[in-house]
């Protein structure tokens, strides 16, 4: 009777160590995983940053609008039209990234 309490009560203490070994190895798993989402947001955040010059160019007064205003027939092409036209122009002035 007393072997078997002291062998319960050995499958329980290694129990709870493998259970602390397995916690141990899934909060450092964890701990890789925020640092990499984090890297990641702040890669994206970034990325956001610098592309908000393509954004202010079709906002309100930004580069689209002044394309448009260099020549009022532009507002009567059809959208695609405009922004193929638009393009080119970005393309005449520099001011695409590619640089072609």
């Amino acid at each position: 009777m007393l072997e078997s309490i002291v062998t319960l009560l050995i499958v329980a203490i290694v129990l709870m160590g493998v259970l602390l070994l397995i916690s141990v190895v899934v909060l450092r798993r964890l701990r890789r995983i925020e640092q990499a989402v984090s890297v990641l947001q702040n890669t994206q955040h970034q990325v956001v940053k610098s592309s908000g010059s393509d954004v202010d160019d079709l906002s309100a007064g930004g580069a689209f609008e002044e394309f448009l205003s260099e020549d009022p027939q532009r507002l009567a092409l059809a959208k695609s039209e405009q922004f193929a036209e638009f393009r080119k122009w970005r393309k005449d002035k520099g001011m695409n990234w590619s640089g072609s």
